[in-house]
């Protein structure tokens, strides 16, 4: 099935059972997004510009950590869900990255296990219908690195109101700045996947 040009969103009213049913019935589609938010249910169409920004987003951060000999899992867009919280949500990518090794077996997510994921991609093509930073709070994810239509990149950091302050740099690799591999990001739209890949490693390794 061919990816849309543009973002389609949705809000629908559903109760916790009917998010339920709606991610059964939607399976691994990766075309949509199902964001939950107490009772509100975002349904998004992904375009063909934010599959191919949030994967060079997450390869980038990828290499990143190899050149830098950081372990980590990858957590994909998988969906997170808190009914003692009542909401969802699916990043656009995450990882594991300082609680690894507490995730390394992991086959499916349980939050009174498992912890969330140290660091969430989101991409922001068009604006979202529900407050997904809000929810990501609320499941105490420690870090956010948010591309917005503009092609900024921001690096939110949680605090201990469950809410984000942005910072311009991030905890989880400090020394590094950030909007070098935002600059290799943008070069993502234009040139090849692997060639922007293959220059940021160059980069990283000359420094």
């Amino acid at each position: 099935m061919d990816l849309l040009e543009t973002e389609q969103r949705v809000v629908v009213r559903v109760d916790w059972k009917g998010y339920q049913t709606l991610i059964e019935l939607v399976g691994e589609q990766p075309r949509l997004r199902l964001t939950y938010d107490r009772g509100e249910l975002e349904i998004m169409t992904t375009s063909n510009e934010h599959e191919r920004k949030k994967s060079v987003i997450g390869r980038l951060l990828e290499c990143l950590m190899l050149e830098l000999g950081q372990d980590f899992v990858c957590g994909g867009s998988q969906t997170f869900q808190r009914q003692d919280l009542d909401r969802g949500i699916e990043p656009d990518e995450c990882y594991w990255i300082q609680h690894g090794r507490d995730v390394v077996e992991m086959v499916r997510y349980d939050p009174e296990r498992y912890p969330p994921p140290d660091l969430a991609v989101e991409v922001e093509v068009s604006r979202g219908l529900l407050n997904r930073i809000g929810i990501y709070g609320a499941m105490r994810v420690p870090e956010i690195w948010l591309w917005t239509a503009q092609e900024e990149l921001h690096i939110l950091c949680l605090t201990s109101e469950e809410s984000y302050v942005e910072q311009s740099a991030s905890p989880t690799f400090p020394g590094f700045d950030p909007q070098v591999l935002a600059r290799f990001a943008r070069q993502g739209g234009t040139q090849m996947t692997s060639r922007v890949l293959h220059s940021f490693r160059d980069w990283l390794r000359n420094r």
